[in-house]
C-alpha cells in the first residue's frame, strides 16, 4: 500500500493536471504511463474530457461524497482508450444513470444502482442493482456455480458485458 501511494504521488508530480472550466472537468495526463487523479469531485460537472496518450493508463479516484455518476458526457482525446481507464468510487452507494461510462467501474464497497445508461468496461461492485430488481445478491451468489472460483463470485452479462465480483 505504501509503495502504491509513493508511486502515485511521483506519477502525479509529472505534470498531470485537473482543470474545471465552467462545468467541464478536464483531466490531462503527464509524461508517465500511469496517471492517478485523486479526490475528483463531480458536483456541478456536466462533462469529463480525458487528454492522455495511447500508452497511458488512467486511474480516477472520486471523493467519498461522489454518489452519482449521471447526466454527463465523457470524451477521450490523445489516443487513450476506454480499456485504459478505471473509475474508482469509495462511497456506500453509487447511482449510474444517463451516461456512457468509458472504462471500468471499481466500486467494491458500494451498492451500484444502474437504472439506465451504458458502461463500456468491467464493473466491480459490492452489489449491482438494475431498475427495480436486484441483479446481484450475495446470498443468491453463494448458491450458484460461481463459488467454484474461490471466495469471489463472477457474473458475466455477455461477451462484451460487465463483470461483477461480490
Amino acid at each position: 500500500l505504501h509503495l502504491l501511494r509513493d508511486l502515485t504521488k511521483r506519477e502525479r508530480e509529472k505534470d498531470a493536471t485537473v482543470d474545471l472550466q465552467y462545468q467541464a472537468l478536464i483531466l490531462t495526463c503527464g509524461v508517465s504511463d500511469f496517471n492517478h487523479f485523486t479526490e475528483v469531485d463531480l458536483d456541478t460537472v456536466t462533462s469529463i474530457t480525458i487528454n492522455c496518450g495511447e500508452s497511458q493508463t488512467v486511474l480516477i479516484s472520486y471523493t467519498e461524497e461522489t454518489v452519482a455518476f449521471q447526466n454527463l458526457g465523457i470524451s477521450l482525446n490523445g489516443g487513450v482508450t476506454a480499456s485504459k481507464i478505471i473509475h474508482h468510487f469509495t462511497g456506500p452507494t453509487l447511482t449510474v444513470s444517463g451516461v456512457n461510462i468509458l472504462g471500468a467501474v471499481f466500486a467494491p464497497f458500494s451498492d451500484v444502482f444502474f437504472p439506465q445508461g451504458l458502461i463500456t468496461g468491467q464493473v466491480f461492485a459490492g452489489a449491482f442493482i438494475g431498475t427495480d430488481e436486484t441483479v446481484s445478491n450475495l446470498a443468491e451468489a453463494d448458491t450458484d456455480s460461481c463459488g467454484k472460483y474461490g471466495g469471489g463470485h463472477a457474473i458475466v452479462t455477455g461477451p462484451t458485458g460487465a463483470m461483477l465480483f461480490d
